[in-house]
Formats: C-alpha cells, sequence, structure tokens
C-alpha cells in the first residue's frame, strides 16, 4: 500500500512504490526539459528522531526522466520491495534533494522532505 498526504508517505514494508514528482523552479514554473541532463536526483531515507551526520538508510540516486514531446520534467522515484524489507516498522525521514550542475557552480536543492510511515504486512 502506498499513500501520500501532506508530505507524510505511508508505505507497507516490503512493496513496490513508483512516486511520480514534478520539478518547479523556485518562480513556481514547472522545471524545463532542456536542463535535465544537468540534474541529478536524490532520494534519501533517515531513521527517526535523525542524528546529525547520520548515515541514510535508504540513498537513490535518479535522473528525471522525459518522453517524446513532453513539456516538463518529471521524477520517478522507484522504492523497491528490497529497500524497504528488513527495516523495522515506524517512523523515519525522507528528502529529495536535486543537484543542479551549473557552468558555474553545482547548487543543492531540496525539493520536498517528510515523514516516511513504514506500516507492517498482513502476512
Amino acid at each position: 500500500m502506498l499513500n501520500i498526504k501532506d508530505n507524510t508517505i505511508y508505505l507497507t514494508r516490503g512493496d513496490d512504490a513508483p512516486i511520480s514528482l514534478a520539478l518547479y523552479t523556485p518562480d513556481g514554473k514547472l522545471f524545463p526539459v532542456e536542463t535535465i541532463d544537468d540534474i541529478d536526483i536524490i532520494f534519501s531515507v533517515r531513521k527517526k528522531p535523525m542524528k546529525q551526520n547520520t548515515p541514510p538508510l535508504i540513498e537513490k540516486h535518479f535522473k528525471l526522466l522525459k518522453a517524446d514531446g513532453m513539456q516538463d520534467a518529471i521524477l520517478q522515484i522507484e522504492i523497491l520491495e528490497a529497500d524497504t524489507k528488513f527495516l523495522k516498522y515506524g517512523s523515519y525521514l525522507y528528502d529529495v534533494q536535486y543537484i543542479y550542475h551549473g557552468q558555474a557552480k553545482s547548487v543543492i536543492t531540496t525539493v520536498c522532505k517528510g515523514d516516511l510511515e513504514l506500516l507492517s504486512e498482513i502476512g
């Protein structure tokens, strides 16, 4: 089961969960597709409460996707069964960051963050 409400992800442990996320520029426009080759996306999950310099329990790196004729950049986050299978049930923290590799320097921006509630499976 996958449910997202108010930046909280509710996920049954061991389930596959594809999550689509549209990216916006700081001025509120959808991210233009011509820049997506310069962007890396990082999805991270850490135990709650988080201690400083705690390594993530899940860290996945992605590229933005675009289909033929698509005008906007869409991020497809794939949480797989193996990512959560051995985690304990309970509350975790997640964030999604993009790293734009510009000509002068790289810029890291947090796109969203929130709680990830890992729920028990029935069988």
